[in-house]
C-alpha cells in the first residue's frame, strides 16, 4: 500500500525583547490543507460487529473484521503563542 503525498507548510516567527525574554508565533498548516496526514492498513471491528458475534453464539476471537485503510486528515490551521 502506498499512499498518497501531502505538503503542508509551517511558520515560526520570534522576536527576542532582552536577554532571557523571547516571545514566538507559530502556525501550523498555514494555508489550512485539508490533507490526509497518515494512512494505517489493519483489521478492525465495530464494537456492535463483536456484540453481534458474541450474542449469535460465536466467538469474538473467530469474527474476522475487515481489512482496510485507515485515514487521519491533518490539523486544520493552528497557532499558539509562548
Amino acid at each position: 500500500m502506498r499512499s498518497h503525498s501531502s505538503i503542508i507548510t509551517n511558520l515560526k516567527l520570534g522576536y527576542r525583547l532582552s536577554r532571557g525574554v523571547k516571545i514566538h508565533l507559530e502556525v501550523l498548516n498555514l494555508f489550512n490543507r485539508q490533507v490526509i496526514d497518515i494512512d494505517y492498513y489493519y483489521t478492525s471491528l465495530l464494537k456492535s460487529e463483536v456484540g453481534a458475534a458474541v450474542s449469535s453464539g460465536t466467538a469474538a476471537a473467530d469474527y474476522q473484521g475487515i481489512s482496510d485503510i485507515h485515514s487521519y486528515p491533518a490539523e486544520p490551521r493552528q497557532s499558539a503563542s509562548v
